[in-house]
């Protein structure tokens, strides 16, 4: 990739130039200019190819465990005044995308529990994983969730829904700011028949390979199921795809408890988890809200090896009861019900003049190629 070529447009600009990777380049607005220069860096670990997760089983090893090359290029550009904007990776350019809805239903529409609908970002579904269960899929994650480190750390955007939303939002990092990620019509849009598209994003997994589901892990609404495959009850926050408990119900309200000094034995009563990512031993969660004393929009951080929890530290925030999802987001409850990473488009900062220039707005391509680099 040594020749781009950069087009943008706006009512200020209207240019095609070619430039050679790492040299500079200028150009000129009709209007009033001013010189910045930026850093493109674009990390293959920004990206997960289709079927790595399905290779090595395990979504984070690609992201933190594999050596990556970077490929760094460096731009000067002559510009209107700068106003930054940035935006995560859109949901077409996220592969594995895996939703829950509530109630559980098959891309048809028809009444399933434990059936999960893998979707393209363009309203299009099909069947994901059918969990062995006859309750109802509250939250899943695949056993080392992508860009899990990055959310604690606070260095990527958190996407998220909320009971009675049809949408999926987002969190930027290090700023308590954010919108809609994904609406309805890219989720799950009606079709024929029974289908009338997403209700309420319930369960969210992303990062997997497309066209096949990579939720390993579960949870069931009220936390307790019947397996139909043993004939027993199985209690457990958190499960595998053969009801295998990964946290207890126990270790979740002990992850609460810690945090908000009331009694275990209390918490356990009312325990639901409902949305969450997992890598090995640790789990960011959130549970239902529980009358007089947690409104649902919490989130926390528990490590099983250590027993230690906390809050989740992201949007240069904590996410504990005092910070107001529906004033902050505009959504409809504060109750968190699905959750999930996603980092920063690389180009969504390119600039942003008073045209408003977003993302969508740039193309880079090969020049040698003629292929499109931002899809």
């Amino acid at each position: 990739m040594d020749n781009f070529n950069l087009s943008i447009s706006d009512e200020f600009i209207d240019t095609s130039i070619d430039i050679s990777a790492n040299n500079a380049f200028d150009f000129s607005a009709s209007k009033e200019i001013a010189e910045f220069e930026t850093k493109f860096s674009l990390s293959i670990d920004e990206f997960i190819e289709s079927d790595s997760a399905a290779s090595i089983g395990d979504e984070a090893k690609l992201i933190d465990e594999i050596p990556l090359e970077e490929i760094t290029k460096t731009f000067k550009l002559i510009a209107p005044p700068i106003n930054p904007r940035k935006i995560p990776l859109s949901p077409t350019r996220v592969n594995g995308k895996e939703y829950s809805d509530n109630a559980d239903k098959t891309t048809l529409g028809i009444p399933d529990p434990g059936q999960t609908l893998l979707w393209d970002g363009t309203g299009a579904t099909q069947d994901g994983v059918d969990y062995p269960t006859p309750g109802q899929v509250d939250a899943m994650a695949n056993r080392g969730d992508a860009y899990f480190h990055q959310l604690v750390a606070d260095t990527v955007a958190m996407v998220f829904s909320t009971t009675f939303d049809d949408d999926i939002f987002y969190e930027l990092p290090g700023v308590a700011r954010g919108g809609v990620w994904a609406n309805n019509n890219q989720i799950d849009a009606p079709g024929p028949g029974f289908d009338q598209g997403v209700h309420d994003v319930d369960g969210l997994e992303l990062w997997g390979p497309n066209n096949r589901s990579d939720a390993s892990y579960y949870s069931v609404y009220g936390d307790v199921t019947f397996d139909p495959l043993t004939g027993q009850v199985v209690s457990g926050a958190v499960l595998d795809q053969s009801n295998n408990v990964i946290f207890t119900r126990q270790e979740i309200a002990k992850a609460v408890a810690n945090v908000t000094q009331p009694s275990n034995s209390k918490l356990l009563n009312f325990i639901n988890l409902d949305a969450m990512m997992v890598s090995g031993d640790r789990i960011v969660f959130s549970v239902d809200p529980i009358q007089n004393f947690l409104d649902g929009g919490e989130i926390f951080v528990y490590d099983k090896g250590t027993g230690s929890s906390s809050f989740l530290y992201h949007g240069g925030h904590l996410w504990d009861t005092s910070f107001n999802v529906m004033r902050t987001f505009g959504t409809s409850t504060e109750n968190i019900n699905a959750l999930e990473a996603v980092p920063l488009d690389p180009f969504s900062h390119v600039y942003s003049g008073p045209g408003d220039i977003i993302a969508t707005d740039v193309t880079l391509t090969d020049g040698s190629l003629g292929v499109d680099l931002i899809a």
